[in-house]
């Protein structure tokens, strides 16, 4: 008995051990991919240049015709037709119950390149944050942001910012967007010079789009994880669904682009929207929890007749159906079209002197991708 005793203590040690030495390889390999990976390139906004993705990840997804998910492909194609005389067009990638249906790629893209997707980098946030407190690493998204930037002045309302407000776009910095990142790209410590700005309304009080509220996300999960966010999104939600970040902007102090400057591809881009459609669950395994889900979706503000806000997601609703995406400049688009299991991306071309026209998407969807769909 004492010999088998021995024997069990020698294996449950053995298994320790070994899940010990895989949690720090995960840990190095994150840290070792973020360091090659992420730098700083003098402006707030990058030059947008295309990356390739080594890892053909072709074997990862399922492929089948439109008809197969229930859907016309004369239709569909109709629409593609349409969109390809833009010049500027990258991608459209269509997936319906889990399977790419549609995947064209236009004006020399393809499908290992990968791309800044702008804003609709900003609808990753939700996902960090929500793994950062089922960690413990934040209290709750009503948590104050002056509790995770020690060294800075919260004078007055600016000390009444909480996360949720950041995520809202209702901090009330007063910020403009593209003309505040270029006044701020020159100082040494962008965090600072964010919260140095005034402050135009009380906190939570009514919306203003902001990317320094971003940017303030990615100091507070790098100061309350002590990784940088790149490590830390790699580790925890990048690599459960087999992406990497082919580039990921820093400022100068080092930390991660919040909410632009980040490089993927569309397949990389439809494997995270994924995951919120199917509820946070990958394969699975529950990668993300279902209360962020639910919570990041939720309307927060009526912007105008056509478009909601909820907690770095856009909200709309056409033909009848509620969707919701990531949109970032010039034509990037992660939508989520939960009650028709759809996921659709679109991306375009923004490099630099490229003279970009973003896509109607929203005229895409209501005229092709929601007719397409047969009825049962």
């Amino acid at each position: 008995m004492k010999v088998t005793y021995m024997k069990i203590i020698i294996i449950v040690a053995q298994v320790i051990l070994l899940v010990i030495v895989a949690v720090f390889t995960l840990s190095a390999d994150s840290k070792n991919l973020c360091q090659e990976s992420s730098s700083f390139s003098g402006t707030f906004y990058e030059e947008n240049p295309t990356y390739i993705d080594p890892v053909d990840d072709s074997s990862a997804w399922q492929f089948s015709s439109p008809e197969e998910q229930g859907m016309d492909s004369q239709l569909l194609n109709k629409g593609l037709k349409k969109l390809e005389k833009h010049k500027s067009l990258f991608c459209v990638l269509i997936v319906r119950n889990d399977t790419i249906v549609a995947e064209h790629y236009y004006n020399g893209s393809a499908a290992d390149h990968s791309n800044n997707i702008h804003s609709a980098s900003k609808s990753i946030y939700p996902a960090l944050l929500a793994i950062a407190i089922e960690q413990a690493y934040i209290k709750s998204l009503d948590q104050k942001i002056q509790d995770f930037l020690p060294g800075y002045r919260f004078d007055g309302k600016k000390g009444d910012i909480t996360i949720r407000h950041l995520m809202n776009m209702s901090s009330g910095i007063s910020w403009r967007e593209d003309f505040t990142e270029y006044k701020i790209q020159h100082k040494d410590d962008w965090v600072g010079a964010i919260l140095d700005l005034g402050m135009r309304k009380a906190p939570g009080t009514s919306f203003y789009y902001c990317t320094g509220n971003t940017h303030l996300i990615s100091a507070i999960l790098t100061n309350a994880t002590g990784m940088s966010t790149c490590e830390f999104a790699h580790k925890n939600l990048f690599e459960p669904l087999c992406i990497k970040a082919e580039h990921w902007g820093e400022d100068p102090a080092g930390i991660n682009s919040g909410g632009y400057n980040l490089y993927m591809t569309p397949r990389e881009m439809a494997g995270y929207a994924l995951l919120y459609l199917n509820n946070g669950n990958f394969n699975g395994k529950q990668i993300i929890p279902e209360w962020i889900i639910k919570e990041s979706v939720q309307k927060t503000w009526s912007v105008d007749d056509e478009f909601d806000y909820g907690e770095l997601w856009w909200l709309r609703t056409l033909n009848g159906h509620d969707m919701y995406f990531g949109w970032g400049y010039g034509g990037q688009f992660m939508y989520v079209m939960p009650d028709l299991n759809i996921v659709m991306i679109i991306t375009e071309n923004t490099i630099d002197g490229h003279n970009n026209i973003e896509i109607n998407s929203g005229k895409f969807i209501s005229n092709y991708v929601i007719p397409s769909i047969k009825k049962k």
